[in-house]
């Protein structure tokens, strides 16, 4: 289900990952750079704070690819 206030470019199987949990049960979630963009357009206080940790996560998994 696409969140209502979005357009289908952020519910687009190509802007998140497909995950298996358990046996029989896959739930799909935002990639990590579709989610900052979500949260700093949300800009909600709890968004907005955990925004430095994302961003951090991210140039992260950008140095372990190189």
């Amino acid at each position: 289900r696409c969140l209502s206030d979005w357009s289908s470019d952020v519910c687009s199987s190509d802007l998140s990952e497909q995950l298996t949990i358990g046996p029989g049960l896959t739930i799909r979630v935002l990639d990590l750079p579709t989610l900052i963009k979500v949260k700093e357009e949300v800009a909600a206080p709890k968004d907005l704070a955990v925004l430095p940790i994302l961003r951090r996560t991210l140039e992260e998994r950008a140095k372990t690819k190189n």
